[in-house]
């Protein structure tokens, strides 16, 4: 970080500071809001930059294809490693040439929401069927009365 010294209009200097990524707490590896989500700095073509042990899909195929094609800030984009989708959101550092990135597992990402629809579902499809079904009760039911009554008007007759 460098932040210039001026005084009456005149540049008088500037102060140069820097901060240790990995042994400060400013970024941590796991982002704690989201499960198994990755917090990653790289340069515009997808060089990384911290954490210093770049994730091991850093060196894939998939990974460069991604910042060839211009990852843009504020872009969500997936990839797939290993059989895995990952999802990546991309925020630019401005004034820089670096891209602030999360990444994470998509089905991690979208588990609790699934699971969610999935119930939600499962509680309409119950409500929608259940006045089908005492509909279906109410009409044997009245189907049988009028078989017994079919039947007394036979022994009658």
């Amino acid at each position: 970080v460098v932040s210039p010294i001026v005084r009456s209009h005149q540049f008088q200097g500037a102060i140069l500071g820097g901060i240790d990524l990995a042994s400060s707490h400013v970024l941590s590896l796991a982002d704690r809001s989201i499960a198994g989500a990755t917090t990653i700095l790289t340069t515009l073509d997808g060089n990384v930059v911290f954490p210093a042990q770049p994730p091991a899909y850093a060196a894939d195929e998939n990974w460069q294809k991604l910042f060839k094609r211009r990852l843009r800030p504020g872009q969500l984009a997936s990839f797939e490693i290993d059989g895995h989708r990952q999802l990546l959101a991309a925020a630019r550092l401005e004034n820089t040439d670096l891209m602030l990135l999360l990444a994470v597992d998509e089905d991690t990402l979208f588990h609790e929401a699934r699971a969610r629809l999935r119930e939600r579902l499962l509680i309409g499809l119950m409500l929608a069927f259940l006045p089908l079904i005492a509909l279906v009760a109410l009409l044997r039911h009245s189907l049988s009365i009028f078989q017994r009554g079919e039947e007394l008007m036979k022994q009658r007759a």
